[in-house]
């Protein structure tokens, strides 16, 4: 019998819905609003909450609807007692820099509602909208996301970063390989795994394409630090449960990223302007300059060298 997966069904989705969500969409855009909209935010990881921010702000733009920002509320993964997490994220990246505040407009708020989806949302109705995140239209608009991405890189670089400073020698070419382990292995959530083998396969392809600089590979993840050693001795330099301001800034630094199955680093390849190497994550779509990775570890440079 014939089992359908969910990549398959959630396009099947996509399709039929398309002709309603363009006639809702159109009845929406560039018109008179009422209505305000901010990203009120999940509570899942780094990566995932600056998706869902970074969405929010595009379908905004797109649509022409004003915006406001929210700064992040709760960030997971946070260390106990560490009061500068959330903050710390959020002068990370910067991402209200420009933006009128929530803050701003507190008082002039006559009506607030909390929504999943932002079809949802009426453009006639005094109303602040608060949207976890626009996740399916970024999805479903990858290169207006491309064209909106160089504002927040101005954002992001405007916060200093000389406390994250990756020591990358630019002497070499960098390649940064996120390897998501920590919440994930082969038994807990699997979709979301990539194996040794295939990891491996990367390294090998990613050396065969060595351009004229020397190039230097490096694996960033969390875990045992013997778990990692197959990828040490494989040439590789390891980076296991450093700083994640650092860990981030240095997969938007690198000249190559590699991305795992994880919003972490597909958000870091946002940011990124050097070659990102994507390996598909049912969340998140590729922008259309990135190189595909296949199931089996291989990708196609089309005879460009690194």
């Amino acid at each position: 019998m014939y089992k359908m997966t969910y990549q398959t069904a959630r396009a099947i989705k996509r399709r039929i819905l398309a002709p309603v969500k363009r006639a809702r969409l159109a009845k929406m855009q560039n018109k008179p609003s009422r209505c305000v909209l901010t990203c009120h935010g999940r509570l899942d990881g780094v990566g995932g909450q600056v998706c869902g921010h970074i969405s929010t702000q595009l379908f905004a733009h797109e649509m022409g609807l004003p915006y406001v920002h929210s700064p992040f509320r709760i960030i997971g993964h946070q260390a106990a007692n560490d009061n500068e997490w959330v903050p710390g994220w959020e002068a990370f990246f910067n991402l209200g820099d420009g933006e009128r505040k929530i803050a701003d407009i507190a008082k002039s708020i006559t009506s607030v509602e909390r929504i999943q989806n932002f079809m949802e949302i009426d453009i006639r109705r005094d109303c602040l909208y608060q949207l976890n995140h626009c996740n399916s239209y970024a999805n479903e608009h990858v290169n207006s996301l491309k064209l909106f991405m160089p504002g927040l890189r101005t954002k992001y670089h405007a916060a200093g970063k000389s406390a994250w400073a990756t020591g990358f020698d630019p002497a070499f070419t960098h390649a940064a390989i996120h390897v998501r382990r920590g919440d994930v292995n082969a038994q807990a959530y699997p979709g979301r795994f990539t194996d040794n083998d295939k990891i491996l396969k990367i390294i090998t392809n990613l050396k065969t394409c060595q351009g004229s600089k020397q190039l230097v590979i490096h694996i960033y993840s969390e875990g045992n630090i013997e778990d990692f050693q197959v990828f040490a001795g494989a040439g590789c330099e390891l980076h296991i449960n450093e700083c994640p301001f650092k860990t981030f800034h240095s997969l938007v630094s690198a000249d190559i990223l590699v991305t795992a199955k994880s919003s972490f680093s597909y958000a870091a390849a946002l940011y990124s302007e050097g070659m990102t190497i994507y390996e598909p994550y049912v969340q998140h779509e590729a922008l259309a300059d990135w190189v595909q990775l296949d199931k089996k570890g291989n990708f196609d440079l089309q005879g460009e060298r690194l």
